[in-house]
């Protein structure tokens, strides 16, 4: 039987099952963490969809440093597999898993959903701006975050996101995406 959402496997949350996969967020939250230090174009300007695949390109820059890129290196430091989410894995995190899908705040979906948090031995939510792993293609200086406790958009590919300098402090959360054989 596959997991469900909401239940502790691979050392995360289950917000998204199917098939072929199944993500787990961190029990963890960081503390505010800059996206980058440097402005240079980074390549992560493509993926909406594929978190893996832009924190696998921010880690391959030739300039990669944990100082310059301290919300991957934050995620990777939690080991094998975690990454800095999509805008869409923030987008199925808010939707899925916190059920903040109205455009005002629910203060008892916050507070279920730090219980949840609490009960899997994680991190409470802070309800601050959360990182996500793709660069605004207009500016790299930019890069764009979320808040989970509200529905701005669901369209994730201009959503519930802004661009904010890459240098400000946020949150993150990273995600694990398990293969299902």
């Amino acid at each position: 039987d596959l997991p469900a959402i909401g239940t502790l496997y691979e050392g995360g949350v289950v917000f998204e099952v199917n098939n072929s996969y199944i993500k787990v967020l961190s029990l963890r939250e960081s503390d505010m963490l800059a996206w980058s230090t440097e402005n240079i174009t980074t390549g992560c300007t493509e993926s909406h969809e594929d978190g893996l695949e832009n924190t696998q390109k921010l880690l391959a820059l030739p300039s990669y440093s944990a100082d310059k890129y301290p919300a991957v290196a934050w995620c990777a430091a939690l080991g094998e597999g975690w990454y800095l989410p999509s805008t869409k894995e923030l987008v199925s995190i808010r939707k899925n898993l916190l059920k903040t899908d109205s455009s005002t705040e629910d203060e008892a979906k916050k507070t279920a959903a730090n219980q949840l948090m609490e009960s899997l031995g994680g991190d409470p939510f802070t309800w601050a701006m959360y990182w996500a792993s793709r660069e605004n293609a207009n500016d790299n200086t930019k890069a764009y975050v979320a808040r989970l406790n509200k529905k701005v958009d669901d369209n994730y590919k201009k959503s519930n996101m802004t661009g904010s300098a890459g240098s400000t402090g946020y949150r993150v959360r990273a995600v694990k995406k398990v293969t299902i054989n």
